[in-house]
């Protein structure tokens, strides 16, 4: 039997279609984007595609624990995939707040489509 991650029963999370995308750096993957499901003081807990068939066909996405330190958001409109499911209106309000623009890569990888 595996233990319960005490992470979950703190974490406070984003509604379903209104989770923030961010773009990862991480020593194994490199620079990835995910969207956040939720958090805790010093992890956010995300999901991102293994496999990116085109902007919105995915494999199955994975899920993972990382430090908030390795995750800057971005724009729902820079990142290099979408859900279909999200809620357009609350993402066109939050990304108007974004500051921060997505690396470049982001830019040349959706002008390929």
């Amino acid at each position: 039997m595996t233990e319960r991650d005490p992470r979950f029963e703190r974490m406070s999370r984003y509604e379903p279609r209104r989770r923030p995308y961010v773009q990862v750096t991480c020593p194994d993957l490199g620079k990835y984007h995910a969207r956040v499901i939720g958090w805790i003081p010093g992890e956010v807990f995300i999901e991102y595609p293994i496999k990116i068939l085109d902007y919105v066909t995915t494999g199955q996405l994975e899920v993972a624990w990382i430090p908030t330190a390795t995750a800057i958001r971005i724009r729902r409109s820079d990142s290099i995939w979408l859900s279909n499911e999200d809620d357009h209106d609350w993402h066109q309000v939050e990304d108007e707040r974004i500051k921060h623009r997505a690396d470049p890569w982001t830019v040349y990888q959706q002008e390929a489509r």
